[in-house]
């Protein structure tokens, strides 16, 4: 019973670490624009990500009462963001590049 409930708490933790992936993929472009401007603010937004992402994590665990922390939930939220980042945000890229160039040549036909 306790390693099914482990189970299912590393699987929320590679959940947790997907979102985190998510919430770096709509902080980097803003990121970006700021870095032409001032490189200054750049730990700034770092900051921004890392409290949203242990924002993430600290309501995951609250709302699914995770137990005390564990090195194991640690490694799944990490690897749900590396995982995301390379998988799930290369095919949103890639859609994204198709839905960008059909509307930029649907524009210059007409």
């Amino acid at each position: 019973m306790a390693e099914e409930a482990g189970i299912r708490i590393f699987c929320a933790c590679l959940s947790v670490g997907a979102a985190g992936g998510i919430f770096y993929d709509v902080l980097y472009p803003l990121k970006l624009f700021i870095k032409k401007r001032a490189n200054k603010f750049i730990p700034v937004f770092d900051a921004l990500f890392c409290v949203l992402f242990a924002g993430i994590y600290i309501f995951a665990s609250v709302w699914l009462a995770f137990p005390d922390f564990r090195g194991y939930m640690f490694f799944g939220c990490m690897l749900g963001f590396l995982l995301y980042l390379k998988s799930f945000h290369r095919i949103l890229d890639f859609l994204f590049k198709m839905l960008y160039n059909r509307i930029k040549n649907r524009g210059n036909a007409g």
